[in-house]
């Protein structure tokens, strides 16, 4: 597994916290490596003084981590870059008797990987010191055949209201393409701040075929850090809110009680941060819907089609209110 442009983003956030500065550990679920691709991106936008001296395709992570200043610790199933040889799956306090505990635990695409979810997370619970970071950056849509499961973010709201973690960061990072402009390369490390109206705006936005959005060419990541505040127990998350409309259906278990967790976030109008950070340039967009929304736009569109490609169309004939899109336009073009 490979520390890509959006864990660089992450651990750079991280380090910029006032709280880091006290940091001396780091333990790896899952040890990572970082090739020889991702390299220079990290170094030109996080980390211009990370020098890594290759002896392959790819490096360890911990290059990266003891030029952060922390000294590496790793679990790993396959035991590669001396991690430690842990089953995920199993409680590791129990089964091997491991109770250190860091500063700084990370969960860069693991855990989807396991069937054992809830001790996957109490280990990282168990693992992380008070005023610890918890770091999570998961599947949420997409990677068919990639893994086990993809995250909702109530799981993490959950999570953290059970734990009494505090929410650093919730973010999402999308991999949606722009059919009209841009396209998404696969190097998009900006993070939309997520809220309970952002998959909502960003279907929208698909619908009016700004965005691809299929299940198939879709593979959007969902991010959390978490700041561990006190030294309690794990407590795994149990969905009693909004499983049911009907009266009558709540939780009988009298010592189970959710904390309130609060979203930074505010559940307004994404419109203008998905615009600014997926890619597609602002005024691009406005031209695009002046274009496509007002019989002002429509008409100077059909000019612009009747000045160079000689095609009268319908709005420029006035026998009808009825535009040609440029799409239209193209295959009209073909037929012809």
């Amino acid at each position: 597994m490979g520390l890509g442009i959006q864990a660089g983003f992450t651990l750079k956030t991280i380090s910029e916290y006032p709280e880091f500065k006290n940091y001396k550990t780091v333990m790896e679920y899952g040890c990572q490596t970082i090739s020889t691709r991702n390299y220079p991106l990290l170094k030109e936008h996080f980390f211009p003084n990370l020098n890594i001296n290759f002896k392959g395709e790819y490096a360890p992570a911990k290059e990266l981590y003891n030029h952060l200043g922390l000294k590496y610790n790793s679990m790993d199933a396959n035991g590669e870059y001396n991690s430690l040889v842990v089953d995920f799956n199993e409680d590791i306090k129990s089964k091997y008797k491991f109770e250190e505990k860091f500063d700084l635990c990370t969960n860069f695409g693991t855990s989807e990987h396991l069937i054992g979810q809830a001790n996957f997370f109490k280990n990282i619970h168990n693992t992380t010191k008070v005023n610890g970071i918890m770091l999570h950056l998961l599947p949420m849509e997409g990677y068919h055949g990639h893994c086990y499961f993809n995250y909702h973010p109530n799981f993490f709201y959950d999570l953290a209201s059970t734990n009494k973690y505090e929410i650093k960061e919730f973010w999402y990072f999308s991999q949606r393409a722009s059919k009209l402009f841009r396209h998404y390369n696969g190097q998009n490390f900006h993070p939309l701040n997520f809220n309970n109206n952002l998959i909502a705006d960003l279907e929208n936005l698909a619908n009016k075929e700004i965005y691809n959005s299929t299940l198939m060419n879709n593979c959007s990541s969902i991010c959390i850090i978490y700041k561990k505040i006190e030294d309690n127990n794990f407590r795994l998350p149990f969905q009693d809110d909004s499983m049911t409309p009907e009266t009558g259906h709540r939780s009988k278990l009298t010592d189970y009680k959710k904390n309130e967790i609060k979203n930074n976030f505010e559940d307004n109008d994404n419109t203008k941060q998905i615009r600014d950070i997926i890619g597609t340039h602002y005024w691009k967009i406005i031209i695009s819907e002046i274009f496509n929304s007002t019989s002002f736009g429509k008409i100077i569109l059909s000019k612009i089609i009747y000045k160079f490609f000689k095609i009268k169309t319908k709005y420029y004939t006035d026998v009808s209110v009825q535009f040609l899109t440029l799409k239209n336009a193209k295959n009209f073009i073909k037929d012809k």
